[in-house]
């Protein structure tokens, strides 16, 4: 079996070649716009792309499309949904055999409609149980893929959350030993370093992985979920558009809108514009371009991002493909500071590894051994004072995210810095926040105080509470 991962740093993504030497046939699986490194590897074994895989619907900056006109392969997406007229549907159960090497499809829906898992046996080896799990954006290392606020499917935020919980019992059903590999690949995640690892086991991840340990479907339903509005705040496109608006939104929406170069952009940077960065914490971790600040469109965007950003100084965007529009509409009165899109969004950033950061994501264990060793970082709980008061992690410091620039002054730039809030949305924000000041050590922790309940942490700080009766 051939098997060869290639990781895109500037959209922390990962795609695979998977080929059997004996058949000569191989697949690639969510390629990306630099196709040719399929197609050279391929020639270096001798191999013939058949088929091209996608575990989920590609966006603008899939090489899909591109790497099937150059190989003449088929595209393959999930069957769950309508695939366009150049794409096979792919059931759950179908099978693809390259020679001694065999790709079976399993529908994982959740983080989408379209979420497809593979699993990879070598048949050779071991044909009962697979070698891997290529398991897109469904199940990550130390995390799993969000639900949309709002699916293309018209389905809730909580019953995508309630599919995502079953599509993840199907995935941890194998093997420990199983190799898990995703296609997005998020922040250091690990307990012993500070790299990002690209792929793991499900017996590392049943153990690690704060989003497993939910003990059932409601609890789950709530860790997923919790950030998210009651009630989504203006978010369909249908209802922003009919809103009415006061003159001269036209225009503005026309420049909010536009795309901007990397060159453009960088220049606004410099002269102080504000680098807005709407994708979901997972994403935006992986990589970002510097100095970005991250509010994440699937939360209450609304309410942060009119906390957060400067009133007065203009605004670039980095948004999930397609949502140009509505990010701009949501922004409310900030919209006549919007000076465009970053164009191409983190593809950009491609080859410009100088302009690109990423954010340190620990786990709720990893916190807890750091705050128990010699040289203790400052815990920062962002969320409001009430809530820390109830049930703040021992030892941390209290920096309601809407205060926290008024307190950085008091924070020691020599010291590590992890912030947390009830389950990363929060934290997400609060980190980006903290870097574009210039804090360089600074970690995310991923799940927040959900994610200590579900491991069984209890982080309630009950001695003072004791005191306080």
């Amino acid at each position: 079996m051939i098997f060869k991962q290639y990781y895109l740093g500037c959209l922390a993504r990962a795609s695979y070649l998977i080929g059997d030497a004996s058949s000569r046939l191989a697949v690639v699986v969510d390629p990306e716009p630099e196709t040719e490194q399929y197609v050279e590897e391929a020639r270096l074994h001798g191999l013939q792309i058949i088929a091209v895989l996608m575990t989920d619907l590609p966006d603008a900056t899939s090489g899909c499309r591109k790497l099937a006109a150059l190989t003449g392969a088929q595209i393959h997406y999930s069957g769950r949904v309508s695939v366009a007229s150049d794409g096979v549907p792919v059931q759950d159960g179908d099978a693809m055999d390259l020679g001694q090497v065999r790709l079976r499809f399993l529908q994982t829906p959740g983080p989408s409609a379209a979420s497809l898992s593979i699993l990879l046996y070598n048949l050779h080896r071991n044909p009962q149980n697979p070698y891997a799990i290529l398991s897109g954006s469904t199940l990550l290392i130390g995390d799993v893929g969000r639900p949309e606020m709002i699916s293309l499917s018209g389905q809730s935020a909580a019953c995508m959350a309630s599919t995502l919980w079953d599509s993840i019992q199907r995935l941890m059903a194998f093997p420990d030993a199983t190799l898990l590999y995703p296609s997005r690949v998020v922040g250091a995640v690990c307990q012993e370093h500070s790299m990002i690892d690209t792929h793991s086991t499900l017996g590392a991840q049943r153990r690690q992985n704060y989003a497993l340990q939910s003990p059932d479907r409601q609890k789950f339903v709530e860790l997923m979920t919790a950030e998210l509005p009651q009630q989504p705040e203006l978010y369909t496109i249908e209802a922003l558009v009919e809103r009415d608006f006061e003159p001269g939104t036209g225009a503005a929406m026309n420049r909010a809108t536009r795309r901007l170069s990397l060159a453009r952009t960088l220049q606004l940077q410099r002269d102080g514009a504000q680098i807005l960065d709407v994708r979901d914490s997972i994403e935006f971790a992986g990589a970002h371009l510097q100095g970005s600040i991250n509010v994440g469109l699937d939360g209450r965007f609304s309410t942060w991002a009119s906390v957060l950003l400067d009133p007065i100084k203009p605004i670039v965007l980095v948004t999930p493909f397609g949502r140009e529009m509505e990010t701009a509409l949501r922004l409310g009165s900030f919209l006549g500071q919007v000076q465009g899109v970053l164009s191409g969004g983190l593809l950009a950033l491609s080859g410009r590894s100088g302009l690109v950061d990423w954010t340190e994501r620990v786990t709720v264990r990893t916190l807890q051994r750091e705050m128990s060793s010699s040289k203790p970082p400052l815990v920062l709980d962002v969320r409001s004072e009430k809530e820390w008061r109830e049930d703040g992690v021992e030892g941390s410091v209290s920096a309601p995210l809407h205060q926290l620039l008024e307190q950085v002054s008091t924070f020691s730039r020599r010291r590590r810095i992890i912030v947390v809030c009830r389950n990363g949305y929060r934290s997400s924000a609060a980190a980006s926040l903290l870097k574009a000041q210039g804090f360089m050590d600074v970690a995310d922790c991923v799940g927040g105080l959900l994610a200590w309940d579900a491991m069984g942490l209890n982080p309630a700080r009950e001695s003072e509470r004791a005191e306080a009766a």
